[in-house]
């Protein structure tokens, strides 16, 4: 304006930041009254911030329908002019509180604060007051306030400190400083910290009166409201952050704060992180620089604790494998741990985060059975750096932090050593997967034996682990016999004991050193609860004997001769001590062998051996090998001293079932090589056919040794043909297809016959598992079902049951 000019009422004129409505009054630069002096209505310069305050008042009054004074309604010049102590009239200052005036419509109000009363009046019986904020005289100058301290603001009291508060504070940029909670601005009555009042870079000066009070009442309320606008977060951060890079990085000022912010950062992103990525890139890199500040050059002998949020690796964990790298230190398994679990390149798969506690178990001994005392890595050229873009508008243009740690290689820029942790971690993830399926339909079943069972032996529950132990005492001693129903109740079981639980238990049983008898491992057949069993030590897997063909030869003449121990319907301990001192004498089988079998002679006593199972284990067999199993079987006839009718005519069934001549088995009963001659008075015992002559049953029972060294020669010799015996063959078969099905759908049918009934989320799941459409699946074993066994697979939709006829043909 380069001459004075009158507003009318629908002008407006903005000064000093302040918007004033309804024109009617004069602007400057110069006025001449009618007294030839300065007009004083002339708004100029020095008087437009009173002036404006004036008219926004009596706007205010207007617009609630108050009554205002003629005098102040329509200020005379003179009136005005009394606003300034230049003028004759009296004027007065204080600092003591002053009643609020009321406002209304779209105005902002001021609020009830310390502030400066102005009174201004050409008759002394009436004084108008009107309110402008000043300084609290604490804060002359701004400063940062410790946690100890307070301050009250719009009748809103703060307590923590952490912020800057007073009339002015420059900025990194030469600005204002946006973090200053500068007193003299206005606070409004209302405003709340879960609406918007805030653009993108927030300053204290700037925002709304709503906004400040809405700043203020989050500071008060602890600064932790989850639905905060992230506005007033992001500005109380500006404050932190100014005091980290200019008053303790730069200035090396307040050096022992930075724990305290450090944690107070670490607070922030953990409540407000998840909802603006933006703060959580802020707000992590910080935390990084505040952790960066004071760390070692040999961090990685160091305990971490708990590593800041950080969408890549943390820079402690950088740091410190890339210290242990260019010392040239393997990496420890903690580190390596840390690394697999925050690196964004690694693939942690659903049970890696749904089994936890159990993959950093595992992980630590995968990791070492890969790597032994660590993953070395060799140094490569790409070095630490870290560099930080504040957040805050009053950095803008301005540097930010940049920092170096020497020669510390960085290991992001390598992807060899994080394809071979990903190796670690599949293979955990692969041990998880049944343990992970299991908890994903039993949220709260972690403890359950079923699930325990999925898991390797020393990740069980310390309670399952005890149990094992106590199995362990026992067995020490010797054989341990009891029933299947009565080992599952000792790791408290519940429901069926189905044949893949059996066989989970007997391979965490065998991995703590305990075998057990029956193999259920290499059976295809569930035991029943009340079946017998026997445990044992061992140091050795079943499946490593198993396989021996010494031994498969050596098992069926056990089974033969507990046949013909049962056969006068008692196995009596005589004739389990005879067949114990056989076994110790086949010393071409290690002791391990030789204890499993001795086991299964055990559990023999108490149940019986259909020679129709043992023949098809024995059709392959020569002729040699079956004679010498035959001549072991005579020997059992004898082996309590009285051979009975009963036991002769077993021994001649058995002689028929290895392709022997029936009379073979009387000529192996009368034969022998006499060392020594039974007493003259011995009885003779007569039999259907024949009469037994006791002085060549005596040779015959001397002649054990023979016999002995008789097998160990066949066995040495290997004359088991290398196409195991039929039973063999259904136990390890060449193919694992059946129904003429391909190798996934035999899998799924092998697991449906398992069971006679699932749900159908639960085959969902396997059919995932095996990757194949569930629908699909079962439409084709219905099909395979259909034409090679005349019946349905499956009937049902949710729950799906399975046909007994085809449990019954495909578990036999």
């Amino acid at each position: 304006m380069k001459t004075a000019l009158r507003l009318d009422k629908s002008e407006s004129i903005t000064i000093e930041g302040i918007e004033i409505p309804g024109g009617e009054v004069y602007v400057e630069p110069s006025l001449t009254a009618t007294n030839g002096r300065v007009e004083p209505a002339l708004v100029g310069q020095r008087k437009a911030l009173f002036y404006a305050i004036y008219r926004y008042y009596l706007h205010s009054q207007k617009s609630q329908g108050n009554n205002v004074p003629h005098s102040a309604a329509n200020p005379s010049p003179s009136h005005i002019g009394q606003a300034y102590p230049a003028t004759s009239t009296s004027s007065t200052w204080s600092t003591q509180p002053v009643s609020q005036p009321q406002s209304g419509g779209n105005a902002a109000p001021l609020v009830e604060d310390e502030l400066t009363s102005f009174s201004s009046s050409t008759n002394p019986a009436r004084v108008d007051d009107y309110k402008i904020p000043v300084t609290p005289s604490e804060f002359k100058t701004a400063r940062w306030l410790d946690k100890s301290e307070s301050i009250t603001l719009a009748g809103i009291e703060i307590s923590g400190g952490k912020v800057y508060v007073g009339p002015s504070l420059t900025a990194a940029n030469g600005g204002v400083e946006p973090s200053l909670i500068d007193p003299r601005k206005n606070v409004a009555k209302n405003g709340h910290y879960t609406e918007r009042h805030t653009n993108y870079w927030p300053n204290y000066s700037d925002i709304s009166p709503q906004a400040r009070r809405a700043y203020l009442l989050w500071l008060a309320d602890g600064r932790s409201a989850p639905d905060a606008d992230i506005g007033y977060v992001f500005l109380y951060f500006y404050g932190l952050e100014r005091r980290i890079i200019l008053d303790i990085l730069r200035e090396k000022q307040a050096q022992d704060e930075l724990p305290e912010i450090a944690l107070e950062l670490k607070r922030l992103y953990a409540t407000y992180a998840d909802g603006s990525n933006s703060f959580k890139m802020y707000c992590g890199q910080l935390i990084e620089i505040v952790d960066a500040a004071n760390q070692s050059s040999r961090l990685y002998v160091e305990d971490l604790g708990d590593l800041p949020p950080s969408y890549g690796l943390p820079l402690p964990l950088r740091v410190a494998i890339g210290q242990a790298v260019r010392d040239g230190v393997p990496i420890p398994m903690r580190l390596a741990l840390a690394w697999a679990e925050r690196d964004p390149a690694i693939s942690r798969k659903t049970p890696v985060q749904r089994c936890s506690d159990e993959f950093k178990k595992l992980f630590a001994s995968e990791y070492a059975k890969a790597f032994g005392q660590g993953l070395k890595i060799a140094p490569n050229k790409t070095k630490i750096r870290l560099s930080y873009r504040p957040a805050s508008g009053g950095f803008m243009g301005s540097t930010g932090v940049d920092m170096k740690f020497g020669d510390t290689p960085d290991v992001t820029a390598l992807t060899a050593p994080v394809k071979k942790l990903q190796a670690v971690v599949d293979s955990c993830t692969k041990l998880l997967e049944p343990y992970s399926r299991y908890l994903a339909r039993n949220p709260e079943g972690r403890h359950d034996l079923e699930a325990v069972l999925t898991l390797p032996l020393e990740f069980w529950p310390d309670t399952s682990r005890q149990a094992i132990g106590d199995i362990k005492l026992k067995v020490n001693n010797g054989l341990v016999v009891l029933k299947f129903k009565e080992l599952f109740a000792t790791f408290k079981a519940t429901g069926e004991l189905t044949k893949d639980k059996q066989q989970a238990l007997a391979s965490a049983l065998e991995a703590g050193g305990i075998g057990i008898e029956p193999d259920v491992l290499g059976s295809n057949r569930a035991s029943k609860p009340e079946d017998p069993l026997v445990l044992f030590q061992t140091n050795i897997r079943a499946q490593e004997i198993r396989d021996n063909p010494a031994y498969k030869v050596a098992k069926i003449s056990v089974e033969l001769a507990a046949a013909v121990a049962h056969a006068d319907g008692d196995f009596s301990e005589a004739e389990l001590n005879h067949l114990n001192l056989y076994i110790d004498k086949w010393n071409h089988l290690n002791i391990e062998s030789r204890l499993r079998l001795k086991a299964y002679a055990q559990v023999l006593v108490n149940s019986s051996v259909a020679l129709s199972s043992i023949k098809k284990k024995v059709e392959l067999l020569d002729q040699q090998t079956r004679e010498a199993i035959a001549a072991f079987a005579a020997a059992m006839v004898l082996a309590d001293g009285v051979p009975l009718p009963e036991e002769v005519k077993l021994l001649e069934k058995i002689y028929l079932q290895l392709g022997l001549e029936r009379t073979t088995a009387y000529s192996d009963i009368h034969a022998g090589h006499a060392v020594a001659k039974m007493p003259a008075q011995s009885p003779s015992v007569s039999a259907p056919g024949f009469t037994l002559d006791q002085s060549k049953i005596a040779a015959l029972k001397e002649s054990s040794d023979m016999i002995a060294q008789r097998l160990a020669a066949i066995f040495v010799e290997d004359t088991v043909p290398e196409s195991a015996p039929a039973e063999i063959r259904a136990e390890h078969p060449q193919s694992n297809t059946i129904l003429g099905l391909d190798e996934s759908h035999s899998a799924f049918a092998r697991l449906l016959v398992s069971r006679s009934t699932w749900e159908r989320a639960e085959l969902l799941d396997v059919a995932q598992d095996l990757n194949i459409m569930l629908d699909g699946a079962l439409e084709k074993l219905n099909e395979a079902s259909l034409d090679e066994l005349d019946t349905t697979f499956t009937d049902g939709n949710d729950p799906i049951e399975i046909n007994a006829e085809m449990i019954e043909s495909l578990t036999q």
